[in-house]
């Protein structure tokens, strides 16, 4: 291996942002609503690009990452039906389609459905669905 590792968590996220966002599927489900910060007050459904988890995953010859995202959707809504069918138009854009995603400095090598999970949150009309998305990557040099 030649030059220096980079991580990939930033160039994701603003490639997940890029697809998400180009989506017509996504984009109609949540009416565009789809955020880094959340603004306040938020209206109802909308999506997170929350937390990453980045390990090195390199091979002999090149640096590699594996990365875990988390897409955290909230909705107020009685039920998960609404919820799990924006999950459904999330999976079906990004599962197993590595062209989905241009990051800059990396080739996507895979891109994978993790687990979701259906979440009621105290206020008895809201859900909260996490979203887990992993991303294996190598560097371009």
């Amino acid at each position: 291996m030649t030059g220096r590792a980079r991580l990939v968590a930033r160039p994701l996220q603003v490639a997940l942002y890029t697809a998400l966002t180009g989506s017509p599927a996504v984009t109609a489900l949540l009416d565009g609503r789809i955020y880094d910060h959340v603004p306040e007050p938020a209206v109802h459904p909308y999506l997170v690009i929350g937390e990453a988890v980045e390990e090195p995953d390199n091979t002999h010859t090149s640096f590699g990452r594996q990365a875990d995202i988390t897409l955290h959707l909230w909705d107020q809504v009685d039920g998960f039906s609404r919820p799990t069918a924006i999950v459904a138009a999330l999976v079906e854009l990004l599962d197993h389609q590595r062209d989905a995603l241009s990051i800059v400095g990396h080739r996507v090598v895979s891109i994978r459905f993790v687990d979701v999970r259906t979440l009621r949150d105290s206020d008895p009309r809201i859900r909260h669905v996490p979203v887990r998305i992993r991303v294996n990557t190598q560097q371009e040099a």
